[in-house]
């Protein structure tokens, strides 16, 4: 069973960290600044293949950031490409973002793990 433990830091640099743990492995990672509302995840790591596993980092991420009063949403992280197919991103100036009760919504289509 994989659990999201989230870590809040509250600085001018990051506002939250989620990790995917199994047991003891930590299998991903994401990293959250809330900044003039808009919530951006600007770092993601996922340490397996299952791409579903940082969909649930995202999805707990924008929802700790809804929690705060935070509408919006972006994601700036390099290396996301596989999570934001999953997710209902919409690429504006080169930022990949949308309101935030869009990009927690499921999607019913099949994906690429």
């Amino acid at each position: 069973m994989v659990f999201i433990k989230p870590c809040e830091i509250n600085t001018d640099k990051c506002s939250a960290a989620f990790e995917a743990l199994e047991g003891e492995k930590k299998i991903g990672t994401c990293c959250l600044l809330i900044k003039d509302n808009t919530a951006d995840i600007f770092y993601s790591e996922l340490l397996t293949d299952d791409v579903s596993i940082g969909e649930g980092l995202f999805r707990s991420a924008y929802n700790y950031a809804a929690n705060k009063g935070i509408y919006m949403g972006s994601c700036s992280a390099e290396n996301a490409q596989p999570i934001i197919k999953r997710m209902n991103f919409e690429l504006h100036d080169g930022l990949y973002i949308n309101d935030i009760p869009s990009l927690l919504m499921g999607s019913c289509c099949e994906f690429d793990k």
